[in-house]
């Protein structure tokens, strides 16, 4: 057989395991039970001073998510979140209001 035919043929062969592989098909369903701490990190700055509701920012996951002692998503996967209400302090020392809502996490 001549070298090219054995290249494709060996390409052909790589590709087909590699599409047969069921791990490209199936993603695995994890199921993160509530009360679960997902430590993340804000990646640009976010106050309510300076915050409009709709507003979307970044963020990365700050430690591994575990389940079952299992790594489900690793360290510094990106996130993505909203802000759901913001208010600017008031006067006489009255606090500012931000609530945010995390959107996404993506896993790889």
């Amino acid at each position: 057989m001549p070298i090219k035919a054995k290249q494709l043929l060996a390409f052909a062969l790589f590709v087909f395991c590699f599409l047969a592989s069921p791990s490209v098909y199936a993603a695995q369903v994890v199921t993160i039970t509530e009360g679960t701490e997902v430590r993340l990190r804000l990646l640009e700055k976010l106050s309510s001073g300076s915050a409009s509701e709709g507003q979307r920012f970044n963020l990365e996951l700050d430690d591994d998510l575990r389940v079952d002692g299992v790594v489900v998503v690793p360290r510094g996967a990106k996130a993505l979140g909203t802000v759901i209400h913001a208010k600017k302090r008031g006067f006489m020392g009255k606090g500012g209001e931000l609530n945010i809502m995390i959107d996404s996490l993506v896993s790889g």
